[in-house]
């Protein structure tokens, strides 16, 4: 069986390029935790990463970070354009749960750009619309408080009226 030279060439060059561009195209599916336990195993390496929008948008002077959450681990996500985080529209904080989104890009033990462990962000995904969060302060915590209030009203109405009363007294 004869193999014309055309044929290596052309098995060649498509390895060559699936070696070259294969990289770019695949990212490695990780999660922050894993990221945040052994950083050197993905440093520089591009990754997908999910997670909750936290906060806000952050700008800075080369660009744009949200941080991403999960599983009590966050991370920063870096990026030029800020219209790159348009889909969001929950962020996580006490009155809303944010959107979970996924995050691809390359991953930064010590990025040498902002001096700091991050992403630098090369697509968004939103996963999972967040929602507003409807929180219902219980009746005794209410009690407690307005119990709390009063107490310390009382102490400093003594505290003010030990005041004038030794001041005046000191004065005689």
């Amino acid at each position: 069986m004869k193999t014309n030279k055309s044929t290596i060439i052309f098995s060649i060059s498509l390895l060559f390029c699936l070696s070259v561009f294969l990289p770019f195209v695949y990212s490695q599916s990780t999660s922050l935790k894993d990221l945040m336990v052994d950083p050197e195993l993905f440093d520089q390496k591009e990754v997908r990463v999910s997670g909750e929008a936290i906060g806000e948008i952050l700008q800075s002077d080369g660009g744009f970070w949200v941080n991403l959450l999960s599983s009590g681990y966050n991370l920063g996500i870096f990026s030029q354009n800020k219209s790159d985080f348009e889909d969001i529209s929950h962020w996580g904080s006490y009155a809303e749960t944010g959107d979970q989104i996924e995050v691809q890009g390359r991953f930064y033990k010590n990025c040498f750009q902002h001096q700091t462990t991050d992403i630098h962000m090369e697509s968004l995904n939103v996963a999972k619309p967040g929602h507003k969060n409807s929180r219902v302060v219980s009746s005794r915590k209410v009690k407690t408080a307005r119990l709390a209030l009063i107490i310390c009203f009382l102490v400093a109405l003594m505290y003010f009226l030990k005041e004038k009363i030794w001041n005046k007294s000191s004065k005689n």
